[in-house]
């Protein structure tokens, strides 16, 4: 792509050229490189993951007062965790003054 795309006939059409899907002759296919188009990768960070609610983890992955898991939505790190009673929080994974990863482990638990 030359220019990056945003209004949604350009998207679909995008989409229908990317796409081969013929369910009668048991064919689906997409370009490979949609995989690695930096704009196309643009458009999702901004209309999917920037832009709408993001599944960020299952309640399983931090079962434990005071268990903390790190994941992303999109480019922005988050860290989930379970307070002393229980409650799930989930935050922006940088210090607000600089920027600096607050946590830098992927998951774990820290006690009071």
């Amino acid at each position: 792509m030359s220019a990056i795309i945003e209004n949604k006939t350009d998207i679909a059409q995008l989409l229908a050229t990317a796409l081969q899907d013929d369910p009668e002759a048991g064919i689906y296919r997409c370009r490979r490189d949609i995989f690695t188009d930096s704009e196309l990768f643009e458009l999702e960070m901004k209309h999917i993951f920037e832009a709408n609610w993001v599944y960020l983890a299952h309640e399983s992955q931090i079962p434990n007062n005071n268990d903390y898991f790190t994941t992303y939505i999109g480019r922005q790190p988050v860290v989930i965790t379970r307070d002393k009673t229980g409650e799930l929080h989930a935050v922006i994974n940088a210090c607000a003054h600089r920027g600096a990863m607050l946590c830098r482990r992927k998951h774990g638990n820290k006690g009071s």
